[in-house]
């Protein structure tokens, strides 16, 4: 999470940059006298958006007064950042941005390189998750994320709306046989409830809408061969 945060720092220091190396933008008109040009529209972005599980979910307590077990329904929303790559699908019918490479007496050289706006394919990771996974190794390793569709507005931002699988908590079925029901182990009430208790808990892969705003980190103006 803070190398994210210190990647969206510099990105206006990496714009300084990139224009300082010889990335100029130009104007359809120009860049239509050119007869090479290069798509640039894969890209890399953090976005922030809302999933919202398609299941419920419940929250298991035990009452501190009467130990009694309560089996409450939770929020099935949620704000959550992830990382996304997305691909472009249209071919610049709905506009874009075009730019040359500068030579070292200012002037436009090579190929247009092309940036098309409108529909994409998104592919977006949870972040939480994804660390979660690096630290046992990705392989057989479930990562929260999805596919969908974006629609690249500028430059810079993305809308987009993925399907999603995402993990949660969950209680046991048996439990919902104790509502509002005391828990006996050995003759003696239970008065409290672990999440992380794989006895009372499981892990659900659940289905998930998500609408994310995406801020575009890589895949605007700098161009390699």
């Amino acid at each position: 999470m803070k190398t994210i945060i210190f990647a969206l720092l510099c990105l206006p220091f990496g714009r300084v940059l990139a224009q300082s190396y010889g990335i100029k933008s130009i104007s359809k008109g120009e860049a239509d006298t050119v007869q090479f040009r290069v798509n640039k529209g894969l890209h890399v972005g953090v976005s922030l958006g809302i999933n919202h599980t398609l299941s419920r979910l419940y929250e298991a307590t035990i009452s501190p007064i009467d130990n009694r077990l309560s089996l409450s329904p939770m929020q099935r929303s949620a704000l959550v950042m992830s990382t996304v790559v997305a691909v472009p699908l249209s071919k610049g019918e709905l506009g874009g941005s075009y730019a040359r490479r500068l030579d070292g007496q200012n002037k436009p050289y090579g190929p247009v390189y092309y940036v098309p706006y409108g529909v994409y394919l998104i592919a977006a990771v949870n972040l939480t998750t994804f660390q979660d996974a690096m630290k046992g190794g990705v392989f057989n390793q479930k990562i929260d994320g999805g596919l969908g569709l974006g629609y690249r507005l500028n430059s810079d931002l993305q809308i987009a709306l993925t399907f999603e699988k995402i993990s949660v908590r969950q209680p046991r079925e048996f439990l919902f046989d104790y509502k509002d029901k005391v828990i006996t182990i050995n003759n003696q009430p239970l008065t409290s409830l672990d999440i992380n208790d794989n006895n009372f808990f499981r892990t659900d892969y659940l289905s998930a809408l998500s609408v994310k705003f995406v801020y575009i980190i890589s895949g605007k103006k700098s161009f390699s061969d």
